[in-house]
């Protein structure tokens, strides 16, 4: 049996058939079939309802100084621009970029989760152009 799944059909919700379950036993037409929805992961989304995240990871100097990004979406890649003085943890709302709606339903939003890489070894121009920036209050 081949079945079209509508677009934005939410995990664990149920599509019935009718007429294509199994026959019945007093001679009447058959039963419906009903198909219980799963949905595959997506290694680059985690899903909330129509709503997706994606994290991306950024250097500590684009979270101080602001940066441009480039972020899958289901279509294809979109740039974003991180603002100056993001902070790790930070959601970027790219409104309808989700999960498609149902039945004139909208689009869910793709949120872009902000991780700030804090650099765990510096070299010592690194750790002197830091210092020097620790002196003047930052």
């Amino acid at each position: 049996i081949q079945v079209r799944i509508p677009v934005g059909v939410e995990p664990g919700q149920k599509l019935r058939i009718a007429g294509k379950g199994g026959s019945s036993t007093s001679g009447g037409p058959p039963g419906d079939l009903l198909l219980e929805i799963q949905v595959t992961p997506d290694a680059r989304f985690q899903r909330e309802g129509r709503d997706l995240l994606h994290s991306v990871r950024i250097p500590f100097t684009g979270a101080c100084l602001g940066t441009s990004i480039e972020v899958p979406t289901l279509d294809d890649v979109k740039r974003v621009k991180i603002k100056p003085g993001t902070k790790n943890g930070s959601k970027i709302r790219l409104r309808g970029f989700g999960v498609p709606g149902r039945a004139g339903q909208p689009a869910g939003d793709l949120y872009v989760v902000v991780e700030v890489i804090v650099p765990t070894h510096l070299t010592e121009e690194q750790k002197e152009l830091l210092t020097q920036l620790k002196e003047t209050g930052i």
